[in-house]
């Protein structure tokens, strides 16, 4: 399968996925996906219906966990064991606003923005001046 993968130009790993120590084990990736999901690392996009009717399901029978209707579970599972081959895209600079310039066109929660972005949903992420976001940037 992973040779008809490379065929068609998917970048894949040349081993299977493991957790940073090296152990594959699941007890451990459900555990930390539960962590990150309640401290907001791990966050499901609302309308991702097939992931949360599994989520729902999941579920443990005589403690162990049972291995059902759980492959975007699974998949998740293994994103996140893979983390440290991810690559980010360069730093942006951070944005900061410049009130000098003559086309600024008003002021959202104290700070002054082009008219450009108050005309966008971009300003909305300009509510809180102290999260050092810049226009198209994600936290």
């Amino acid at each position: 399968m992973a040779a008809h993968y490379k065929t068609h130009g998917l970048k894949m790993l040349s081993e299977h996925a493991t957790h940073d120590a090296g152990g594959i084990g699941i007890e451990a990736g459900i555990t930390e996906m539960l962590e990150r999901m309640q401290t907001g690392r791990l966050k499901v996009f609302r309308g991702q219906d097939q992931w949360m009717e599994e989520f729902r399901y999941y579920r443990r029978e005589d403690g162990l966990i049972v291995k059902e209707r759980d492959d975007l579970i699974s998949s998740t599972r293994y994103a996140l064991m893979m983390r440290r081959f991810a690559k980010q895209p360069p730093s942006v600079e951070r944005w900061k606003p410049k009130p000098q310039y003559s086309g600024w066109g008003g002021v959202i929660s104290g700070i002054s923005v082009p008219k450009c972005v108050t005309q966008h949903w971009l300003c909305l992420e300009f509510a809180n001046p102290n999260r050092g976001t810049s226009p198209g940037a994600r936290p």
